[in-house]
């Protein structure tokens, strides 16, 4: 095999990873978003004032009363969308995170954090708790 038939071979396989990878990202970011909700449910039950909002590609998590005239705490949000300019899922607003989406070791489509792949629940556990809890958040534990 030449070196040309490997940048060939090198180039098509860069490409299948590529389209691997943005084909994967969507699900991905609906299952972040169905572990999110579950936390959102839960937390709910738990008398903590915190509801999902937004569109298909703007996911909305909310934290404070539904009403300003109830509570003296303004109204806290985050933002879940997927990256535009590199397959990403970034989470915006009172908090900021971006997870990377990229192909595991294993030819699966994962997140990853720093370079270290992390389950969606997890992730969704990362989310959260920066989120609700921002003075007891320890990113070590």
């Amino acid at each position: 095999m030449s070196w040309l038939d490997e940048r060939i071979q090198q180039a098509r396989e860069r490409e299948e990873r590529s389209k691997s990878i943005t084909n994967g990202a969507p699900d991905l970011y609906v299952s972040l978003w169905t572990e999110i909700v579950k936390i959102v449910e839960e937390a709910k039950r738990k008398r903590i004032p915190v509801f999902t909002n937004g569109t298909e590609i703007d996911r909305i998590v909310s934290f404070g009363a539904h009403d300003v005239y109830e509570s003296r705490q303004p109204l806290r949000q985050i933002h879940l969308n997927l990256g535009k300019d590199k397959p990403s899922i970034n989470v915006s607003g009172d908090i900021s995170i971006t997870f990377s989406v990229d192909l595991c070791p294993d030819n699966i489509v994962c997140l990853k954090e720093k370079d270290k792949q992390i389950s969606t629940r997890d992730a969704a556990i990362r989310i959260m708790d920066q989120f609700l809890f921002p003075e007891l958040y320890n990113p070590t534990t």
